[in-house]
């Protein structure tokens, strides 16, 4: 089987034997189809010690079984979008979600709580990424990418109605879900017009704290991916984002700090448009 489909301005093409469309059909899921020429090729092809991938012709290693092949695949793909897109967009380990007129980035570290916030904070508007954003550096726009949300055990926990993923995603600790799949639904292109910091802690009270532009482009720049490859574009992209309201969300589970989020999301929108 063959499927193409588009990732921000890559076309990434797939192929593998019929027998493993689940596992294509659910990478990058949300992603729209493409006709157009594929700039990254990978194909799966059966070998006596399970399953061998290529990518754009060179081999990226080997799976057992179908699971493996899974994660294998949302790996090393994501690694290989992400290598071709750092000398052309400013790569931010973060989330990123709309609210009314605004665009909020949540940059954060493993297990910051940024998929839990930005999904909470999606079910209010749109959504770009839970963990991955790629935003133009001249325009300092957020980007949808198409990857599945990494739901971890906790997360399922506090959402009891998410829907169970394919077999081959689902794993003990977490699952990858597409984000349609959740209920969400993704944004457009837009201008970055503040950040939030999720400070997940068990335990926590739901607080928000104004961060102020130092500390924020200090923070910023710790998420950032690669930017000795995207050049003198990502100095002035960052310095231009830390001026942008930021502030830091403490929270135990993601719903409790809503209320705050919402009304600073929406008194940032009324700044916006008046």
């Amino acid at each position: 089987m063959r499927r193409r489909f588009r990732v921000v301005d890559e076309v990434v093409e797939l192929q593998a034997p019929g027998h493993l469309h689940q596992v294509i059909d659910s990478l990058y899921a949300d992603a729209p189809v493409s006709i157009a020429n594929t700039t990254l090729s990978v194909r799966i092809q059966i070998d006596p010690v399970g399953f061998g991938i290529n990518i754009d012709g060179e081999a990226a290693g080997h799976a057992e079984n179908r699971a493996t092949l899974y994660e294998f695949l949302q790996r090393e793909l994501t690694y290989a979008l992400l290598d071709r897109l750092s000398p052309r967009f400013l790569l931010v380990h973060a989330g990123a979600v709309q609210i009314g007129t605004v665009c909020l980035l949540l940059p954060g570290n493993h297990d910051s709580g940024k998929s839990s916030l930005s999904y909470e904070l999606g079910k209010h508007g749109k959504f770009y990424s839970d963990d991955v954003t790629p935003l133009h550096p001249a325009t300092r726009c957020a980007i949808p990418f198409e990857r599945e949300l990494v739901l971890h055990a906790g997360t399922r926990t506090q959402h009891p109605g998410l829907p169970r993923p394919v077999d081959c995603a689902h794993f003990t600790d977490y699952d990858y879900l597409s984000a349609r799949a959740t209920g969400l639904c993704w944004a457009e292109p837009m201008v970055v017009s503040g950040l939030v910091f999720p400070q997940r802690a068990t335990g926590s009270v739901a607080r928000i704290i104004d961060v102020p532009p130092a500390e924020t482009a200090r923070r910023l720049l710790e998420q950032c991916f690669d930017l000795e490859r995207l050049g003198v574009g990502s100095v002035d992209a960052v310095a231009d984002l830390a001026t942008r309201p930021a502030v830091e969300a403490h929270f135990d589970r993601a719903s409790d700090i809503m209320p705050a989020l919402r009304a600073w999301a929406a008194d940032q929108d009324r700044i916006r448009q008046a």
